[in-house]
């Protein structure tokens, strides 16, 4: 709403902070796969995305 006044937009934290982007439809197979895997299977498990 800022922008769209034309005002300065407020920046939380320092402004490095980044964002990713993912497909739903990879977000939906790694969830179906997790549902599918054995019972014994522990996580962690990561199904977003990692950049570090």
């Amino acid at each position: 709403m800022q922008a769209l006044r034309g005002q300065d937009i407020t920046i939380y934290g320092d402004g490095s902070q980044t964002r990713s982007f993912q497909y739903v439809d990879d977000l939906l197979e790694g969830m179906l796969r997790m549902m599918e895997s054995p019972a014994d299977f522990t996580g962690p498990v990561n199904i977003g995305i990692s950049e570090r």
